[in-house]
């Protein structure tokens, strides 16, 4: 490279040189929707899914008695029918002919436009999967933190709770909605607003548009409010108040999730090993696997030296490239929630699919002409939805300490 008084003296002469290829600045890492999407699924399609559960046995036909006592009366099984309903996921491209054609080759550009827009799609569907997959189905990305009245900025609440994101799941480019928190009047104009700066030192997020918020309005995708996947937020949830899969946790009990509250404590061994035995409680088997972000994790690891006995020692020298806790393994996703640790098993959580994430070619072109003008569009979509067949095999240890050096 040369430097500025080289250039002076013969920058005419010189060519400039690119390196080929992209360096990615995003964090794309989709580590459980991977996961998920591996393990076991359930086909879907028709009206909705059904999933035959059995919420209590015959225990009215047991009993103790004396030799000339009448015998127990028998009642049947109670088995019942979760109810699951697909969602849809899309993403879309948008290419200029020309601009395909003055990419087509390496000589013409050192980036093929159409290849790039069309490889780099499914990482970003899936990395927006990743992030519902820990949510409730309402595509919740963060909340607003405090009123604002015909602002271009707000900022995003920082917390404990769920939904107290900050700015962790926004960046710049992204269209947006906010509503209010009952998801029944929207703040802002309708196609959203653009997201033209993110700073996440200060949670601030500025907008295309001046909009009027109220603290805990809520922001999502544009358009997207209510329709993601029914994520573990309230796969795990045990409210007695929630109708889950089409059933009420409060007449049906026994498919109620695990919650610990930490209460804004740190991770420990106790609130671990309490979620592990309430999860033991409800279903009779210990969680498959842990997973959390990195503050959690960073906390866990903290623990080392008194939990010991807990870690895997021939993989691990104190390098924790992988962690695990009374036999459980430990792992790290960067999307789960910042004040959350989720204990499960992945037969608890299928991915019902209608249609697996793939390209569009129903007409039998992936490009369909952008009528009136010289380009080209193409969308992939995802039909389906998360099933928890057994929820009562997964929890959170929810309301966990989030130290300021990861609110981002």
């Amino acid at each position: 490279m040369a430097d500025a008084n080289t250039i002076t003296r013969i920058g005419g002469l010189l060519k400039n040189v690119y390196q080929p290829g992209i360096e990615e600045q995003q964090n794309l890492a989709a580590v459980i929707r991977k996961r998920f999407t591996k393990a076991k699924g359930s086909r879907m399609g028709g009206d909705h899914l059904e999933v035959s559960i059995r919420v209590g046995g015959n225990r009215a036909g047991v009993g103790a008695r004396l030799s000339d006592d009448p015998l127990p009366v028998p009642q049947r099984q109670q088995e019942k029918k979760f109810l699951v309903y697909d969602r849809l996921v899309e993403g879309v491209i948008k290419v200029f002919e020309k601009d395909v054609e003055n990419t087509r080759t390496l000589e013409q550009a050192f980036i093929n436009h159409l290849d790039d827009e069309i490889t780099q799609m499914p990482k970003d569907i899936l990395k927006h999967m990743n992030i519902m997959t820990y949510g409730d189905g309402s595509g919740t990305l963060t909340l607003v933190n405090a009123n604002t009245v015909a602002s271009l900025t707000f900022v995003g609440k920082v917390g404990t709770a769920f939904g107290q994101f900050g700015t962790r799941y926004l960046q710049q480019g992204d269209q947006i909605d906010v509503w209010d928190p009952t998801f029944a009047v929207q703040r802002t104009p309708v196609g959203g607003v653009s997201v033209v700066t993110v700073v996440p030192s200060t949670q601030t997020v500025t907008v295309s548009a001046p909009i009027t918020l109220t603290a805990g309005d809520v922001v999502v995708r544009a358009l997207s409010a209510q329709k993601e996947y029914v994520g573990l937020q309230l796969g795990t949830d045990n409210s007695t108040g929630v109708v889950f899969q089409g059933l009420s946790r409060l007449t049906f009990p026994t498919i109620q999730g695990t919650v610990v509250d930490a209460g804004g404590a740190a991770v420990s061994e106790a609130f671990l090993q309490q979620l592990q035995s309430l999860i033991e409680q409800a279903c009779g088997e210990t969680p498959g696997f842990y997973v959390a972000s990195q503050p959690q994790w960073d906390g866990y690891v903290a623990l080392g030296q008194s939990l010991k006995r807990y870690t895997n020692t021939i993989k691990l020298d104190r390098g924790f490239t992988e962690l695990d806790y009374n036999g459980v393994p430990f792992i790290k996703d960067v999307d789960c929630s910042p004040a959350e640790i989720f204990a499960l098993r992945e037969e608890a959580v299928q991915n019902g699919v209608v249609m697996p994430l793939a390209w569009s070619e129903m007409d039998g072109h992936m490009l369909k002409w952008n009528a009136g003008f010289a380009s080209y569009t193409a969308y992939m979509r995802e039909a389906g939805n998360y099933v928890f067949p057994r929820p009562n095999k997964i929890g959170r240890l929810q309301s966990l300490a989030v130290p300021a050096v990861y609110q981002r």
